[in-house]
């Protein structure tokens, strides 16, 4: 029961802080919500759109607006034109289950059980 206490302020922490926040980035908007899979120049040189669910997945944040894709080198919003002539994940990330590249998070322990997590940079 604790933890689901913490997990829940945890998460309504997070999104008034997403709530209150702006995207300052070059071609990009908030997100309540947004896919499971977003489009980013890796995973579209993978053909992406093959093995990725196209569901929605309430992902809080900052999203590339339509008609850009992320970089993950520069990790700014660009055309796709403009996208690197790589098809791999920068140094120190991998790609991650919903083809997005991730780096390795720290290992981290709650009662006693541990857990070891990925995230988007």
């Amino acid at each position: 029961m604790f933890i689901k206490v913490i997990i829940l302020l945890f998460c309504a922490k997070t999104l008034m802080f997403y709530r209150t926040s702006r995207c300052v980035k070059p071609n990009e908007e908030f997100s309540l919500c947004g896919w499971r899979c977003p489009a980013t120049c890796v995973n579209l040189r993978l053909f992406a759109s093959d093995r990725c669910p196209s569901i929605w997945d309430c992902r809080v944040g900052c999203r590339c607006t339509a008609g850009f894709v992320r970089d993950e080198y520069s990790k700014a919003c660009v055309l796709v034109q403009d996208c690197p002539d790589t098809p791999v994940c920068p140094p120190g990330e991998v790609m991650g289950t919903n083809l997005q590249c991730i780096r390795r998070r720290h290992l981290i322990s709650i009662n006693e059980s541990h857990m070891d997590y990925y995230s988007v940079p």
